[in-house]
């Protein structure tokens, strides 16, 4: 676990912040249970790429720890997009 959290960070290091930096910590935190930190970071994700995010969030298995939490519902839920 903490392997993928390095690999997290350091692709979060070398994205400068964006979108795929913000979504890649965010699977990593949710995959350790720092439920606080994944969501603040998706939704940092979600920010730069609304619907992209929340498609991928949606259906991501790295979520699945957090699925069932009211932040997370709320930021995948919210401003439902059709493709």
């Amino acid at each position: 676990m903490q392997r993928l959290y390095r690999v997290g960070y350091k692709g979060f290091v070398y994205t400068g912040f964006g979108m795929s930096g913000y979504y890649g910590k965010a699977f990593c935190y949710a995959r350790q249970g720092e439920i606080a930190q994944a969501i603040d970071n998706l939704k940092k994700a979600i920010d730069i790429a609304p619907r992209l995010c929340r498609t991928e969030a949606k259906h991501n298995p790295d979520f699945d720890s957090i699925r069932d939490e009211e932040g997370f519902r709320a930021l995948v839920e919210k401003g439902e997009c059709r493709m």
